[in-house]
């Protein structure tokens, strides 16, 4: 896969109805405990014989950075209706 070795991001919520995707060591992939939808970990539908639903998106991705000291920092989306502030200043958050 293209995204083996880099940082990345994504949402967790299951593009389906918006549950909270589980990660599972077990299998390496991303559980919807609402309907059973299974996605990889680079967040793509897993359209495998174990996933319940096939027809999924992808988990959208977030922008991600690393500073030259080695700190990960992630961009989140800002929510409605949340208080109006710079992008950089709300959304960009050190993990």
């Amino acid at each position: 896969d293209l995204d083996k070795g880099k940082v990345i991001a994504m949402s967790a919520a299951c593009t389906h109805m918006g549950c909270i995707v589980q990660w599972q060591s077990s299998d390496r992939k991303y559980h919807c405990p609402c309907h059973g939808g299974l996605f990889t970990e680079y967040g793509k539908p897993d359209k495998g014989a174990g996933s319940l639903v096939q027809y999924l998106s992808s988990l959208p991705r977030l922008d991600t950075m690393v500073d030259k000291d080695g700190k990960i920092f992630v961009r989140v989306p800002l929510q409605s209706g949340s208080p109006t502030k710079s992008y950089e200043e709300e959304t960009t958050r050190q993990v």
